[in-house]
Formats: structure tokens, sequence, C-alpha cells
């Protein structure tokens, strides 16, 4: 059996499949929060990068839940029907997955994230450890300085 946090997930990649590594920040002292996202293809190749500050929301879970939802956003903007969204945040891909109820901090970014996925054709939530997510976390820490997003 594979440990998440030793091993990446597993994951059945078709060649329009693309891969959305989310992340956000969020620090308390500074009151400032922000997110990032990187977007690759099945072959490894890198699609787009994305990071942004955001206005603080006071928890890492409603930071990562918009750093999700801006990562369906861009999916649909940019036509990525078929994405894997990996997430270090196991709270939200367990509420968006369905085998645990949204929180009432998070219930409007979860219904906003399901109402964009239906412009998609395949979305899958899935956790990944930080250890393997440290492009999208290296993004999300250095757009803690931005004014605005980059792309």
């Amino acid at each position: 059996m594979s440990d998440a946090s030793t091993n990446p997930p597993l994951l059945t990649l078709s060649s329009e499949k693309v891969l959305l590594y989310v992340d956000a920040g969020l620090d308390p002292k500074t009151r400032k929060a922000s997110i990032g996202m990187v977007a690759l293809k099945a072959n490894g190749d890198v699609l787009y990068a994305y990071g942004s500050p955001i206005p603080f929301v006071g928890k890492a879970i409603m930071a990562e839940a918009w750093a999700i939802r801006k990562a369906i956003q861009l999916a649909v903007k940019y036509g990525w029907k078929n994405i894997h969204i990996l997430s270090d945040s196991l709270t939200m891909v367990q509420m968006l997955n369905g085998s645990r109820g949204p929180s009432w901090e998070v219930n409007t970014l979860c219904e906003d994230i399901w109402a964009l996925q239906q412009h998609l054709s395949d979305v899958s939530f899935k956790y990944l450890s930080r250890r393997f997510n440290t492009c999208s976390h290296r993004l999300a820490k250095f757009s803690f300085a931005l004014l605005s997003e980059v792309s």
C-alpha cells in the first residue's frame, strides 16, 4: 500500500489530460494571502503558470479553495476539458469529491467550483503531498510580494 506523503498519486493520463497543481499561502502576521497554479500537459510540458495575491481570507482552507476555483476558471478559459486538480489540501479534496461535507467556511466556494466543473468533460480532485507540489507552493509564496496577478 502506498502512502500519499511518500508517493505521488497514480494517475491515468491520456494525451488530452491536463494536470493542474494548485496551492495557496497565508501569512496571518502580515495579513497576506496568495495562490499559485501550474498547468502541465500529460507529457510534463508546462502549459501555464499563474500566481496572484488574494484578499486575506483568514484561514488556509479558504485560500486553498480560492486556488482550486481559480484553476478551474483558467481551465474553462483555456479550453482544458479533461483535468486533474492536484492539491496538498486533503480536506478540500475530500469535500470536493463528496467524501466529506463542505464546511460552512468554504461552502460557497465549493458550490462555485462544482458549477464551473459543469463546463468541463472530466475533472478529478486528487490529494498530493506538498513534497510533490513544490512548484505551485513556491509560486504561491512568491505571490505574497505581488501587487497583481502574473501568468
